[in-house]
């Protein structure tokens, strides 16, 4: 896809306020996971006036959190902002220097490139657990337990059970 950094943007710096959203804006949003974390990116830029393209690869928005049928209400809200487009069973083909996107289908037609003015990719985690070095670094001696994407990137029902597994442990 080329040299994507005049484009893209982290989801954490939107979410922390490194980024603010330009109203009328068209923000890309590529769902890699089907998890909450690409729905609420989404639901952030359109609160804030933003354009929405979402992107991806699976047969359904967000399927992950669809079990307990949550996609459906999140979709209401997205689409009655008149300012959301979902493309299924895609994948983002090309980006041209000029912020042209072309989303190609999995199953069907390509559509036509539309112009963006920012992508945001919503992958999966990476671990993050610099803390417990960072404490035995500083001589803390105390027992750490390690949860949630600190021990191994996964969702947030994980890092539910093992924070209350370790409440219950002491």
């Amino acid at each position: 896809l080329g040299n994507l950094d005049r484009f893209t943007i982290a989801t954490e710096e939107l979410l922390e306020g490194g980024h603010i959203v330009k109203p009328g804006a068209t923000y890309t949003v590529v769902d890699d996971t089907g998890q909450a974390e690409a729905e609420g990116v989404a639901e952030f830029i359109l609160s804030k006036g933003g354009q929405v393209r979402f992107v991806t690869r699976f047969a359904d928005f967000a399927p992950l959190i669809n079990v307990a049928w949550r996609s459906r209400p999140a979709l209401r809200r997205l689409y009655a902002t008149e300012r959301f487009t979902l493309h299924t069973h895609a994948h983002v083909d090309a980006i041209s220097a000029e912020g042209d996107v072309q989303v190609a289908s999995f199953v069907g037609k390509t559509e036509a490139p539309y112009r963006t003015d920012h992508i945001l990719f919503v992958g999966f985690n990476h671990p993050r657990n610099a803390l417990e070095p960072a404490l035995r670094d500083a001589g803390f001696a105390g027992e750490v337990r390690l949860i949630g994407d600190s021990k191994s990137p996964r969702y947030l029902h994980a890092a539910i059970h093992e924070g209350f597994l370790a409440g219950a442990s002491l």
